[in-house]
């Protein structure tokens, strides 16, 4: 949504530019580069990632791989369970991901 005046870009478009990041993320276990169960939990089932693996911290972070695949993404909502959803806007990428959060 770049105008909000809804959906610019297709599902189809938008699997195919983060298909592959999901694909390295699923059935994995998500550590920050400090937790202790890093090097422990076998390699192939663990992503290292250099911030704490919050749903903020996370939804930035996927934001930020959609801009840098196709400078149109803008926004990005995701869903952790069924009440809670965030939302991360470009703007919001000067603060997040944090190494703190």
């Amino acid at each position: 949504d770049t105008d909000g005046g809804g959906v610019t870009m297709l599902f189809s478009h938008i699997d195919s530019l983060m298909g592959p990041v999901f694909e390295a993320l699923d059935h994995r276990t998500l550590l920050h580069m400090l937790d202790p169960l890093v090097g422990v939990l076998p390699a192939s089932h663990t992503v290292v990632l250099e911030f704490p693996t919050s749903a903020e911290n996370m939804a930035a972070w996927l934001l930020t791989e959609c801009v840098r695949r196709d400078p149109r993404c803008v926004r990005l909502a995701l869903t952790e369970t069924d009440s809670s959803t965030i939302t991360v806007d470009r703007e919001d990428l000067a603060i997040w991901p944090s190494t703190t959060r």
